[in-house]
């Protein structure tokens, strides 16, 4: 909906009109709502497209209706032209005229509001029809069985004064509602004028970024930032970006990796809060962490708050409640609220995070299509919308992730033990259905020669008649346990039939997309076959997000080459910007040394681990403080420790299993100790994301350039780079591995009293193309070569200089 009161034109959709008076979760779960939500609507289609030659599906249609309503003033109207869009599920040709269905899925409401809300959309898309083609137009709603069969026609018949006396009412609620977002906009207008820098003065650096921010903003750039660690950046950005958003009415979203970033943001955010906006920000927690039951199963049927959760939200005042306290609510403070009222917290929090002005979360809710927030979907908001993103250089491999589609043979076989202990009929049609899926996969893994291997991994395109046959097989199979489930939800081996199917129809789906940034991949895993659809490319789905909005904001305080982040992001060239911000920290207060000495490649980290470690021991030794030696993977740091000499400092080395509590307590002791080596994984929870400032650190050390492990997946997508823009391994490996290296480097130097010694071991360092992308302000305006040296030594004589100076050092 979007009300322009320069010309007094209301935009609206139908849904949004007849369904304007509802509130609250109108969903049924989430595998229930991807297949009635969609694929009952186009099976159904597809067969009446069949069976009549005259039938049209998705007929869109349009009218402009006049709407007058009163002022304040004694005898006053305004006059606005409302225009109604949508279009049509199913039209049919009718004894000369026209029958159109409004197509649902799911059980038919009871009477009330959603009820009404349905009819009228049906006859108002007969009206609308009726004006434009001037013909007689009948309408039904049609609700559909799971199985995309018709379980329920219902005639919808409107007298035409009544039908349009309660779409003027609707419209007239509408106009309320955008009248009261007017007055919440000149609100924010008006709080913007008094948003200020959040700190007494500014470091070296935020002036620049803040006008960087401003520009960008102003002319709905894609900003790429680059902010040394330390600059301030969260500060610099937030507010212009807050400003900005407040005095335009646009959304502002904050997406960062790590939860301690997230804290960062909504500490800086209440220090801009103005005082007469009462609802600024909310922080999104994942539904896992917002479920007070303990479970997932978000289902009216087995959850009493989401199936209430509208009137009881609605009478406890929610989600005003929760800003009364602050106006930047968190997720612990939203999860109390709903408890009190019975409520569903998720949903909770989602409401409130629609009425504030600030969303901060994880990047999954924008870039995973599972979780994503609906308003960043939706490409009418996403137009005004503000995206900031933080650790920017992650977003590549995350998106990869959460784009790539996978089943394997395990999750199909524990999904077959349990329905076989069912014995009703559909019990063994599921069976039957499983075992096919489990042949299917054996069948891919003989067919691509990995039967016989326990692991392994190769490039394989199944035969699309044999996938559609067990598709089909299963789609019908996926409409009978929906039916037979009814209006319960879909637990123990009903809920693992589900998973197991709705992961192959979507990867039936994606096969027959065809898009050239996925390759599909059988995959042996313990000896058990998998398929997946590899994304190697996530540039077009984040291109829709990133390009759809008002203005993208990517920070690091390592920034790749524009060239990797456009090329990988799919950012817009014409509407590209970058900045970098100058470090706020003096060049002596980090002393930079290169060991050419030790060879860190794969192939000779056997017979090298006992010289780096002798290499870290001596080092760690060297420095008045602690050491964190960074390692490129769990083998090699096991390697590493096992060869390390007798020291007199406590080692601590990261496993494999370590929980965030435990990655929290070596933190913490880092603050109030001296004494220790700290072996960890490089671009791992103790290498990013982590605040060691404060003297928890003296040193940093890291074991070669830290590439990403090489493997098939890599290999396809250093192939597919190669292809697209001739730089394969450098947007693969070299880029990535010296991304981890500069941040890991970038724990040391925090604040400023800082100092410390960054060693970089490996000869490989001193090779293109690391060398070229080793930080400016690191190499202090020298060669690589000249800071070539023995860590420990250098580390030495550096701390012996700088105590020998007074004061301490200050910017």
């Amino acid at each position: 909906m979007h009300a322009d009161r320069a010309t007094h034109v209301l935009h609206i959709s139908v849904t949004e009109l007849c369904q304007a008076d509802l509130s609250g979760p109108r969903r049924e779960g989430d595998l229930r709502a991807r297949w009635l939500g969609q694929a009952l609507h186009a099976r159904y289609q597809q067969r009446a497209a069949r069976q009549d030659d005259g039938f049209r599906a998705e007929v869109p249609v349009r009218a402009v209706l006049p709407h007058r309503r009163r002022t304040g003033l004694r005898g006053a109207h305004e006059c606005w032209d409302v225009e109604i869009q949508g279009r049509v599920d199913a039209l049919w040709p009718s004894h000369g005229g026209l029958r159109l269905e409004e197509l649902k899925s799911g059980t038919p409401p009871k009477p009330g509001l959603l009820e009404e809300a349905f009819r009228l959309q049906a006859g108002l898309y007969a009206w609308m029809l009726a004006r434009e083609r001037e013909q007689e137009v009948s309408a039904e709603l049609v609700f559909l069985a799971p199985d995309a069969t018709v379980a329920l026609r219902q005639p919808v018949y409107w007298p035409t004064k009544r039908l349009l006396q309660r779409v003027h009412a609707r419209i007239e609620g509408c106009l309320q509602q955008a009248d009261e977002a007017a007055a919440r906009r000149a609100a924010a207008r008006s709080a913007a004028t008094r948003i200020r820098f959040p700190h007494a003065r500014r470091r070296p650096g935020q002036a620049h970024l803040e006008a960087a921010v401003e520009n960008a903003l102003a002319r709905g750039e894609q900003l790429l930032l680059e902010a040394p660690t330390g600059t301030g950046k969260t500060s610099a950005v937030l507010t212009p970006a807050l400003r900005h958003a407040l005095a335009e009415g646009r959304r502002l979203f904050v997406l960062t990796a790590s939860t301690l970033q997230q804290h960062l943001v909504m500490q800086t955010l209440r220090a801009l809060a103005p005082a007469e906006l009462p609802a600024l920000a909310v922080r999104l927690r994942a539904r896992a962490g917002m479920c007070p039951l303990g479970h997932l199963r978000c289902h009216p049927g087995c959850c009493e708050r989401l199936a209430l959760h509208g009137p009881r939200s609605a009478a406890a005042g929610l989600p005003s409640a929760a800003f009364h306290e602050s106006p930047v609510v968190e997720p612990e403070s939203l999860w109390q609220h709903a408890a009190r009222a019975g409520v569903c917290p998720f949903e909770a929090s989602l409401e409130a995070a629609r009425s504030a002005s600030v969303t901060v979360g994880d990047y999954n809710y924008a870039f995973d299509p599972a979780v994503a927030l609906h308003e960043l979907r939706d490409p009418r908001v996403l137009r005004d919308a503000i995206l900031v993103v933080d650790e920017v250089h992650n977003l590549p491999e995350r998106a990869r992730q959460g784009l790539t589609l996978r089943l394997g043979a395990a999750s199909v076989r524990e999904a077959i033990q349990a329905v076989a202990l069912g014995g009703a009929p559909l019990h063994r049609s599921q069976r039957e259905a499983l075992e096919a899926i489990d042949r299917f996969l054996v069948a891919l893994a003989r067919d691509s020669g990995l039967l016989d291997h326990d692991e392994g991994l190769v490039e394989h395109v199944p035969d699309a008649e044999r996938v559609d046959d067990l598709g089909d097989a299963v789609d019908a199979l996926v409409g009978d346990t929906l039916r037979w489930l009814g209006d319960s939800p879909a637990g123990g081996s009903q809920e693992l039939f589900l998973a197991v199917a709705f992961a192959w129809l979507r990867l039936r789906r994606g096969l027959a997309q065809a898009d050239p940034g996925f390759v599909p991949l059988v995959e042996m895993r313990g000896g058990l076959p998998g398929f997946e659809l590899f994304c190697r490319d996530p540039s077009r789905s984040l291109r829709r997000i990133l390009g759809g909005c008002h203005a993208f904001i990517g920070l690091s305080a390592t920034l790749p080459p524009p060239t990797y982040l456009c090329e990988t992001l799919g950012l817009d060239a014409s509407r590209l910007a970058h900045e970098r911000a100058p470090s706020p920290f003096k060049t002596e207060q980090r002393c930079l040394v290169i060991d050419p000495s030790v060879e860190t490649s794969l192939r000779h980290r056997g017979r090298e681990a006992p010289r780096i470690a002798a290499r870290l021991a001596a080092l760690a030794e060297a420095v008045p403080g602690n050491t964190l030696a960074l390692l490129p993977s769990h083998a090699f740091l096991d390697a590493v420790r096992q060869a390390l000499p007798p020291l007199e400092r406590r080692v601590v080395a990261q496993t494999r299993e370590m929980s965030e509590h435990a990655r929290t307590r070596i933190v913490e002791e880092l603050g109030c100790h001296r004494n220790h080596l700290v072996l960890a994984i490089a671009g791992g929870a103790l290498a990013e994301g982590v605040d060691y400032g404060g003297e928890r650190l003296a040193a940093v050390a890291l074991v070669g350039p830290c590439l990403p492990a090489m493997d098939p997946r890599r290999r396809l997508l250093e192939e597919w780079l190669e292809e697209r823009c001739g730089a394969g391994f450098l947007f693969t490996y070299a880029i990535p591995g010296m991304t981890r290296v500069v941040q890991s480097g970038g724990r040391l130097i925090r604040r400023p009293r800082d100092r410390g010694v960054v060693a970089l071991l490996g000869r490989r360092f001193l090779r293109e193309p690391y060398r070229g992308l080793l930080p400016e302000d690191w190499l202090a305006g020298r060669s690589a070569e000249e800071h070539v040296g023995v860590p420990a030594r250098v580390a030495a004589d550096y701390f012996a200089a700088a105590f020998s100076r007074a004061p301490a050092i200050t910017t």
